[in-house]
């Protein structure tokens, strides 16, 4: 799998135009907050619906500015899953400008809906456009909310639809709140029987306590309900945090066993 995605960036270019050694890139393209990210979407055009195009626009951007996204071979293992499970309703938490939300909303069957939740709001506000920008699909636009506000307080709090049992759960936000998340949707009866939960970087930087609860392929978990298997995956980023070298991650995908 990593090698089919790897060959698919290494063939990848750069679009026309681009400079992106030229130091002057942060002259003109001054990144300070979440908003600035627009004058960069901006300069290249891209066509209202054209997800793919805005899609390398934030892959380009982050070439020179860290930013929270996945990988494309983790944007890959995301839309496997989904196509794999084909999910009735859907639930991010922590969604950044709204990359990964985007790769979900192409592979969001009809009908289907989006949930996301984002502690920032300014991250949250260029999410809505960025989305909003790059899905050309009034009904997928139409069964997506975006919820403001700490994790923990959202899932408790009267906006959040508890009439809602979600089959897919993605988990990028806090690592601390990953496993008191997840026990959350589990108390309140928020996931569905056979319901996926994919959570990344479960190895790096880690989710304290997460592995140990939903298990792995070789160690059966405290809540025996999930079945869990890992796909290696390196952390999308390289530089100080990593002390700029590859380092190695996973996404964990579980299965919500009706049992």
């Amino acid at each position: 799998l990593r090698n089919q995605v790897l060959a698919d960036v290494s063939s990848s270019t750069l679009p026309s135009g681009s400079n992106f050694g030229d130091s002057s890139f942060y002259t003109q393209f001054p990144y300070q907050k979440p908003q600035d990210i627009f004058k960069y979407i901006d300069s290249r055009h891209p066509p209202r619906g054209d997800s793919k195009m805005m899609l390398n626009i934030m892959d380009d951007f982050a070439m020179k500015y860290p930013m929270y996204k996945l990988s494309k071979l983790k944007a890959h293992i995301l839309v496997k899953e989904m196509r794999r499970k084909k999910p009735k309703h859907v639930l991010e938490i922590g969604s950044f400008y709204g990359y990964s939300a985007i790769h979900i909303l192409d592979n969001l069957p009809i009908g289907s809906s989006l949930t996301c939740i984002e502690a920032n709001n300014d991250n949250a506000e260029v999410a809505r456009q960025i989305i909003s920008r790059a899905i050309d699909s009034d009904s997928k636009l139409s069964s997506f909310q975006l919820l403001e506000g700490i994790s923990s307080k959202v899932l408790q709090s009267p906006q959040f639809d508890s009439k809602l049992q979600y089959d897919f759960i993605f988990l990028d936000h806090d690592k601390d709140s990953y496993l008191s998340d997840l026990q959350t949707l589990e108390t309140k009866g928020f996931i569905a029987a056979n319901a996926v939960i994919l959570a990344d970087n479960v190895v790096y930087p880690g989710a304290p306590g997460y592995l140990e609860y939903v298990g792995t392929e070789s160690r059966i978990g405290q809540n025996t309900r999930y079945q869990t298997v890992l796909y290696e995956a390196p952390f999308e980023r390289i530089g100080f945090e990593t002390q700029w070298r590859e380092v190695p991650d996973a996404m964990s995908v579980s299965i919500y066993r009706d049992i």
